[in-house]
């Protein structure tokens, strides 16, 4: 596997306190040339360089990378890295392996900005992934808002994503949203695994 280097922070797929985590960036990133004889191979090579369960995969929108790495991971790896990993990645990017690293994750965590729209292919990857454990940030930032999304917005979105979890998002430690998020951390993330190099 090969290394990229100086990628710019605005683009990087991951976040993490994990030294581990990092080096899997490179590792499974796809090429970007459509034209790969063998997209097979990398994808093979990818799955035996991995060496780690994650504890929360985060996907976001490559549009949303700003508020991500400046706010809301942030804010989730202050509070809770110490006790879990996370995975950050663009939802647009790798859709390839996206099935594969929600597989190896323990949960996963979505965060959906206002207006939430769906990424079809995005949704059918989540949807053959039968195991998997979703919990849904929502991210209102308009600045009329008032107070949170409608209860038919959030419905929609809960039975779509076929979970209960969905909160909006609030960066105060004493908020409902992190109470409920350390209890489904907990409950979800205890089998991460990682290998020593």
């Amino acid at each position: 596997p090969h290394l990229v280097l100086n990628r710019p922070v605005s683009h990087a797929s991951s976040v993490s306190t994990s030294t581990t985590s990092r080096s899997v960036v490179p590792i499974i990133k796809r090429t970007n040339s459509s034209a790969s004889k063998q997209p097979q191979s990398s994808l093979t090579a990818a799955r035996s360089c991995l060496q780690i369960k994650l504890d929360a995969l985060v996907l976001y929108s490559i549009n949303d990378s700003e508020l991500v790495h400046g706010n809301i991971g942030e804010v989730l790896e202050d509070m809770y890295g110490k006790r879990f990993s996370f995975y950050f990645i663009h939802r647009d990017r790798m859709l390839g392996e996206l099935d594969w690293l929600i597989e190896n994750s323990c949960a996963t965590i979505i965060i959906l900005r206002k207006p939430y729209h769906i990424v079809h292919d995005y949704m059918k990857i989540l949807s053959a992934c039968s195991s998997i454990k979703i919990f849904l940030i929502l991210v209102n930032d308009e600045i009329n808002k008032r107070g949170s999304s409608s209860i038919k917005a959030r419905e929609k979105i809960s039975k779509l994503y076929r979970t209960s979890n969905v909160f909006e998002w609030n960066a105060k430690p004493t908020s409902l949203i992190h109470e409920q998020l350390e209890l489904f951390l907990e409950q979800n993330c205890g089998s991460a695994t990682y290998v020593p190099d």
